[in-house]
């Protein structure tokens, strides 16, 4: 999972740019276990 401020950092941008900015990038950005609406 990423933090807010990672996530914005990353909006937008290509897979490879992703990758490069943050190295342990994943699939996706939640996980859908860890997803939780209130």
């Amino acid at each position: 999972n990423y933090s807010a401020e990672e996530l914005r950092s990353v909006m937008g941008r290509k897979t490879a740019e992703v990758r490069a900015m943050l190295p342990r990038a994943t699939e996706e950005a939640v996980h859908r276990d860890y997803f939780v609406l209130d």
